[in-house]
C-alpha cells in the first residue's frame, strides 16, 4: 500500500497495487483520515515486515545449510575406509610402539584424509608381502600404522564438531532442545552400538550413524514444510536426496563392518 494526493484534493489518501490481467493497477482504498482504513493499512504493513524478515530466516537457514553438509559429506566419505580402519586398530594393538595421536583439538573444516590412504584390499595386499619379508611393504605399513592414532583423534575430534553444529542448526538457540536432542543421539548411539559398546572404533561409526540420520531428518523435515519459492523447494528436496544417500552409505558400511566383527 501506498500514500498519495489525489488530483483537485487536499487529503491524503491508501492506494493498493493490484495485478489484473498480467499488469499492475492501482486501486483506491480509502483516505488516511479514515480509522478503518489507517488499521488496514498498519495491518498490511506488518504483514510486508512479516513477510521480509520470513524470507530472511528462510536465506539464513539455507546458508547455515550449505555450511554444514560439506561435514557430512566428509564423514560419508570416511565412512568407506572403515574396514581399512578396524584393520588398522587390530593391528596397531599389536606392536610393541604404537603409533600415538598428534597433539590437537576439534576443527570445523574437515579433516584430509591423505592421498595415498589404502582400501582394504591395498591394505591387506601390503600386509601380506610385509609378512612375506618385502622390505618396502612394511615400510609403507609401518608408516600406515604410524599415522593410524593420528588420523582416527583427528576424525573423531571432527565428529564430535559436526554433532555440535549439527544440534545447533537444529535446536535454534533453545538450550532445552539442545540437551534433548544431544541426549537422544547418545541413547540412540549407544543403543546401535549394542554388543560393541567396548570398541571405540564401532563406537564412532555408531555416532557418524546417528548424525547422518539426523541431518536425513533435518533435510527431510524441512522439504515437506509449505514453501513459497520455487528455489528453495527445489533446494530442501535435492538437500533431502543427498542426506537420504549419505545415510545409506554410512549405514551399510556400519553393518558390514559389524557383522564382520561378530563373525
Amino acid at each position: 500500500m501506498s500514500i498519495e494526493r489525489r488530483r483537485h484534493s487536499s487529503g491524503l489518501y491508501v492506494t493498493r497495487s493490484v495485478r489484473i490481467d498480467g499488469r499492475i493497477r492501482r486501486r483506491y482504498v480509502g483516505a488516511v483520515s479514515d480509522p478503518s482504513v489507517d488499521l488496514l493499512q498498519r495491518s498490511a504493513q506488518f504483514d510486508l515486515a512479516d513477510h521480509q524478515a520470513h524470507r530472511q530466516r528462510i536465506k539464513a537457514e539455507i546458508e547455515a545449510s550449505k555450511r554444514l553438509e560439506p561435514m557430512f559429506v566428509w564423514l560419508a566419505s570416511w565412512s568407506a575406509h572403515w574396514k581399512t580402519y578396524k584393520r588398522m586398530m587390530s593391528l596397531n594393538s599389536l606392536r610393541p610402539n604404537p603409533g600415538k595421536p598428534h597433539d590437537g583439538s576439534g576443527q570445523s573444516d574437515p579433516p584430509p584424509i591423505p592421498a595415498d590412504f589404502p582400501g582394504l584390499q591395498r591394505f591387506n595386499r601390503v600386509c601380506r608381502r610385509a609378512n612375506a619379508g618385502d622390505v618396502s611393504a612394511q615400510a609403507q605399513l609401518d608408516h600406515w600404522l604410524d599415522d593410524f592414532p593420528g588420523l582416527l583423534k583427528d576424525a573423531t575430534d571432527f565428529v564430535a564438531v559436526a554433532q555440535a553444529e549439527l544440534i545447533d542448526f537444529l535446536s535454534g538457540g533453545s538450550e532445552e532442545t539442545e540437551a534433548l536432542l544431544r541426549a537422544r543421539i547418545d541413547r540412540q548411539s549407544t543403543e546401535l552400538q549394542g554388543m560393541t559398546r567396548d570398541d571405540p572404533l564401532l563406537k564412532l561409526y555408531a555416532d557418524v550413524i546417528m548424525l547422518a540420520f539426523f541431518d536425513l531428518l533435518r533435510c527431510s523435515t524441512a522439504a515437506a514444510r509449505r514453501i513459497d519459492t520455487v528455489k528453495t523447494a527445489t533446494y530442501w528436496d535435492r538437500a533431502a536426496e543427498r542426506a537420504q544417500k549419505r545415510w545409506r552409505q554410512v549405514s551399510d558400511a556400519f553393518r558390514k563392518v559389524r557383522r564382520k566383527g561378530h563373525q
